[in-house]
């Protein structure tokens, strides 16, 4: 039986290095069939969208103007 989705733990997603981390745990997870087609491709297209707000984010206290 393959393993739920929800099943996957990533670490908080702050950063390009942990970006890589969450793909890569993605892949595995799909080539050992852990993950079905529908899941795998709202789980990347996730990670796309993280990828294309990464730059943007700030963590932390916010900027005084």
């Amino acid at each position: 039986m393959a393993a739920r989705t929800e099943d996957m733990e990533l670490p908080p997603l702050e950063d390009a290095n942990v970006l890589v981390l969450g793909l890569t745990k993605g892949l595995q997870a799909m080539m050992k069939g852990q993950m079905d087609l529908k899941s795998a491709g709202m789980y990347f297209y996730g990670m796309q969208i993280l990828a294309s707000v990464m730059g943007r984010v700030r963590f932390g206290k916010p900027e005084e103007r």
